[in-house]
């Protein structure tokens, strides 16, 4: 070892360590600003991954440039790289695959940065798309790790694909209600709300038929933002409306029940 450490200092070596320094500093300095550069469109999952691979990319090309410039053999290091990439391949089977998914995802765009996204039991908002994983916020302010594996594995529903989304008002009335009566006012809640859209219009549909009571489902459309909100403010809107035509619930139903379709 100290034989090899001599022959080194004896040649150029130490003399090439400026260059090597403004080797990977240049390398450094080129992954940073083309990563900038990507990162205008941060949105977009596959200028995510596109950074990534570009920075890892680059850095490890100077580097490998860099010890070879200071007069070190890599012959014996990429034999003993390829050893050892091997020996990772067989235990990093599910990192690999979670790669592979990360480039389908970009490919096919199921989401971006920003979106509100639910995958199984897990919603949130879409904070990072990595190589391996995606990173989501969800409504309680928790992080959440999610394998792009079980991303491209599941269903993903896109909450904020479309700028508008419906938003459903379901109400029980007695058997013997006037159902022109409810629908009237049902629609005249909608056109009253300040966050409910006039197109499409509001519709109005008996949705199904007790013993006791008839289910009646109010449909309106709002802009995907004002989702939480429009849902509260129509369920109070609805409930004044059929209390100023004197139209009680249904008592063999639930009472009142709000609702947003996927």
């Amino acid at each position: 070892m100290l034989d090899r450490l001599r022959a080194w200092l004896a040649s150029e070596g130490p003399a090439n360590l400026g260059t090597a320094a403004a080797i990977v500093f240049g390398a450094w300095l080129i992954a940073r600003v083309l990563s900038s550069a990507l990162w205008r469109d941060a949105r977009d999952p596959r200028t995510s991954i596109m950074r990534k691979v570009l920075s890892f990319g680059l850095i490890g090309g100077g580097l490998f440039a860099a010890l070879h410039t200071l007069g070190f053999d890599l012959s014996g290091l990429l034999v003993t790289g390829g050893l050892v990439t091997v020996a990772v391949g067989f235990a990093s089977q599910a990192a690999v695959s979670n790669i592979i998914s990360g480039l389908f995802l970009a490919g096919d765009e199921p989401f971006a940065v920003g979106d509100f996204v639910r995958v199984g039991e897990v919603e949130g908002v879409v904070l990072q798309i990595d190589l391996l994983s995606t990173k989501l916020r969800t409504l309680q302010n928790v992080f959440v790790r999610v394998p792009n594996e079980v991303l491209l594995r599941g269903n993903i529903h896109n909450m904020s694909r479309f700028a508008i989304r419906r938003v459903d008002v379901v109400v029980s009335v007695p058997l013997d209600a006037n159902l022109e009566a409810v629908r009237a006012a049902l629609l005249e809640a909608a056109r009253t709300s300040s966050l409910a859209l006039l197109s499409p219009e509001p519709v109005v549909l008996v949705e199904a038929l007790g013993e006791y009571a008839v289910r009646v489902q109010l449909r309106t459309w709002v802009e995907t933002g004002q989702v939480v909100q429009a849902r509260d403010q129509l369920t109070v809107a609805v409930r004044d409306a059929l209390a100023a035509q004197r139209v009680v619930l249904g008592a063999r139903l639930p009472g009142l029940i709000a609702k947003e379709t996927p």
